[in-house]
């Protein structure tokens, strides 16, 4: 799962839809190969990616895929960066599930190439603490790999 904290804007209310406008439009040109911002590793059938109350989802292999992490993590620079958040920089947290460091390097990966200063979490933590880091630094938000509450399978 992954999950996004972002600083409280006049829009933190408002669904994901109306906070995300071009979000969804944004990942499909990645994933027609029309996006010039990070090359991303394309793969021939990317799986479907939706989001939940508690972020994006997926199993392990299937949904949740490097090339998905890329794509959803290049809808979140875009995002940062219409808001002047990307300025303030980013936590990027994961947690100890199986290949949760990976996961976030990659897309610590992608923030650092739009220009998004990140702050990469040295170790496993749990997700208050990319809260707190968020606080503490005045940065623009948080990306976490995580879990959370589901089976081992899930990231």
């Amino acid at each position: 799962m992954l999950n996004i904290l972002t600083r409280k804007t006049k829009s933190s209310s408002r669904n994901l839809d109306q906070l995300f406008p071009n979000f969804f439009e944004y990942v499909k040109l990645i994933r027609l190969g029309r996006c010039r911002s990070y090359r991303l590793d394309m793969e021939v059938n990317m799986s479907r990616i939706l989001f939940g109350p508690e972020g994006w989802k997926a199993v392990l292999a299937e949904g949740f895929t490097f090339a998905n992490v890329k794509a959803v993590t290049q809808g979140i620079a875009a995002y940062l960066s219409s808001y002047n958040l990307g300025k303030k920089g980013v936590v990027v947290g994961y947690d100890c599930r199986f290949l949760g460091e990976r996961i976030a390097r990659t897309a610590a990966q992608v923030l650092v190439a739009n220009g998004i200063k990140v702050l990469l979490l040295r170790r496993p933590v749990p997700t208050p603490v990319a809260s707190f880091a968020v606080r503490e630094r005045g940065t623009g938000g948080a990306l976490v790999v995580t879990g959370g509450s589901f089976p081992y399978e899930y990231q």
